[in-house]
């Protein structure tokens, strides 16, 4: 999936540049299955992935690319790729966006 088609399945996603840091161009962008071998890194290293909440236990590059394609085919979630001075180092998401937002409405009349 290339990341235009990512925009088209998640409506109302946008990517992020986060100015609040003049020493670092920090950016949240769409996932895309080409920053595997970047995010391999990080699922690699242990003192990153205990915090992570998955098993990583077994980390390969062909895993990596299924874990990514999960999170581009995930619908019902906001995924963004954290990218620091034009390298990726790690992720952050938004998950369970209907069941957590099917409260709020907005209603008028009787």
């Amino acid at each position: 999936m290339n990341q235009n088609n990512y925009f088209d399945s998640h409506p109302g996603y946008e990517e992020l540049s986060l100015n609040d840091f003049p020493q670092f161009k920090i950016k949240l962008i769409a996932p895309d299955i080409k920053y595997a071998s970047e995010s391999l890194n990080w699922v690699k290293d242990n003192e990153i992935i205990k915090y992570m909440g998955l098993d990583f236990s077994n980390p390969s590059l062909e895993g990596e690319e299924q874990r990514i394609l999960e999170i581009i085919n995930d619908k019902d979630a906001f995924h963004w790729f954290i990218e620091v001075n034009g390298q990726v180092i790690g992720n952050i998401n938004i998950r369970e966006i209907e069941e957590s937002t099917k409260e709020f409405g907005l209603k008028a009349g009787k």
